[in-house]
């Protein structure tokens, strides 16, 4: 939107005001387009644009406020909590028992997951020294006791 401007004299005095429709024309003529004069968006208009908005507003599954969605597909609204819990039910990995390949507790995580905290996580020992240092059979009596 481009805003009416001020033009003063020298000593400070208002010379003239050229309103946003005058200035609006002139860009468009000094850009080579012939077009019908620019015309501002009436209050009717904007009014219908707002009955347009409230008429696409939907309810939130979360927490049942109404929002307008950007796309038709959308079914939460943009606040975090929602957006959260949607993502926990839905989109997110599912969640198992698994055994840290570096001290063998057990802990739960996503399947790409492989250590069970940060700890571990920085250690990084391989999986052969694992196996040597505790013994294939002590991972296998863990995984039993699992159940996996």
């Amino acid at each position: 939107m481009i805003y009416p401007v001020k033009v003063f004299y020298p000593d400070g005095k208002l010379k003239k005001i050229i309103s946003s429709k005058v200035i609006t024309n002139r860009t468009w003529r000094s850009l080579g387009c012939t077009t019908a004069s620019y015309k501002e968006p009436s209050l009717s208009y904007l009014n219908e644009q707002k009955q347009k908005q409230k008429q696409n507003e939907i309810k939130c599954k979360y927490c049942h406020t109404f929002f307008t969605p950007r796309f038709k597909t959308t079914i939460v609204c943009s606040s975090k909590t929602c957006r959260q819990s949607y993502y926990r039910l839905h989109g997110a990995a599912p969640v198992m028992d698994k055994i840290c390949i570096v001290c063998l507790k057990p802990f739960r995580g996503t399947e790409s997951r492989v250590y069970c905290n940060k700890p571990c996580l920085y250690q990084k020992k391989s999986r052969a020294t694992i196996k040597t240092k505790k013994g294939k059979n002590e991972i296998k009596n863990i995984k039993n006791h699992l159940g996996r």
